[in-house]
């Protein structure tokens, strides 16, 4: 009977060992706040807690739409966030000897009217969600607008389109590699104002991102959980967008977890925050802290080639778009 058992343990084993060996890598979503006052400064997409080997490469290719309604006035102040953002960013990343890595990030960035504004009243009204004024404001407009003190500050009518603000990006392996179950890395990122801050596709200004990121992996009789999280802070130069209010120091943060049951799926969640981009403003779309939420996951569509996918929400209303639809195609040579 013994024998039995232990022989029956052992093929279990090794029955099992080829799944958790095989399970999808959780990496952190390759979003950052896409609110059109926000995004054009140099916050980061955070990336992995583990840097690419010497002579590996990664390339990604993501879409953001994003569709943002903000409608707020007072006495002294008034804002008017109403269109849909289309964000395509480029990823190359390379790793480096001693355990360094180097890349950029460079977005394309297209304003419009949209034509989501119906699908979401729907899904308010189903779900029985407040509406904010979003049913009886005119369909798919674009119209992003700021009045303080009898000054007209910030006015955006036209769709248009442009190259974003280009993100050098590095790292550096502070624990671990990508045989251990935990891992932490260092990285940092420098804005390049190529961008154009009359159409909201760059700040004007430069910005340099600095922050920790750790994982820690962790193995079940199906798959792998991860968990994960980084906190950093970034300084900001004098841009043109909003200049008298801009902050120069702003913290930010995230937390994730994802499960990855066989090698070709994973589903994560995930928590952006971030202390105010803007100051002397009562409304949270500029001057309170952001807090979005990420859900969705990745499909392997070979051994080196995955297919990311989420959908992401205003925790803190307002400061964040209503919602954003993510999607994401990376390599690795």
């Amino acid at each position: 009977m013994s024998m039995t058992s232990t022989s029956f343990k052992a093929v279990f084993l090794l029955l099992l060992i080829p799944t958790l060996c095989s399970a999808l890598e959780i990496v952190p979503f390759q979003l950052r706040n896409p609110n059109p006052l926000v995004q054009i400064f140099g916050h980061p997409s955070f990336a992995d807690a583990r840097v690419l080997p010497p002579g590996a490469y990664g390339t990604g290719l993501f879409f953001d739409l994003a569709n943002s309604y903000v409608a707020a006035e007072n006495s002294t102040e008034s804002l008017l966030l109403d269109g849909e953002c289309y964000r395509t960013t480029l990823i190359l990343r390379g790793g480096l000897p001693h355990g360094f890595e180097a890349g950029m990030e460079l977005p394309w960035l297209a304003y419009g009217g949209g034509t989501m504004d119906g699908f979401i009243q729907g899904w308010h009204q189903f779900f029985g969600l407040p509406q904010g004024g979003r049913d009886q404001a005119p369909g798919n407009r674009l119209r992003y607008q700021y009045r303080r003190d009898g000054q007209q500050l910030l006015s955006i009518t036209d769709h248009h389109a442009g190259v974003g603000d280009l993100l050098l990006t590095g790292g550096w392996q502070w624990y671990g590699d990508a045989a251990t179950p935990q891992a932490a890395s260092l990285r940092a990122a420098i804005k390049i104002p190529t961008g154009d801050p009359r159409l909201l596709t760059g700040s004007g200004g430069t910005a340099l991102s600095l922050w920790l990121i750790g994982r820690s992996d962790h193995l079940f009789s199906l798959g792998h959980a991860t968990l994960y999280g980084a906190v950093g802070g970034e300084y900001l130069s004098p841009g043109e967008v909003l200049p008298e209010q801009q902050r120069q120091w702003v913290a930010f943060g995230s937390v994730g977890a994802g499960w990855s049951p066989w090698k070709i799926i994973s589903f994560s969640l995930q928590l952006d925050a971030s202390t105010p981009f803007y100051n002397g403003s009562s409304f949270t779309a500029l001057s309170g802290n952001t807090l979005g939420m990420i859900m969705g996951g990745t499909l392997a569509l070979g051994e080196k080639t995955f297919l990311e996918l989420g959908v992401a929400e205003d925790l803190a209303v307002s400061s964040w778009p209503d919602v954003t639809f993510h999607l994401g195609l990376t390599h690795r040579y």
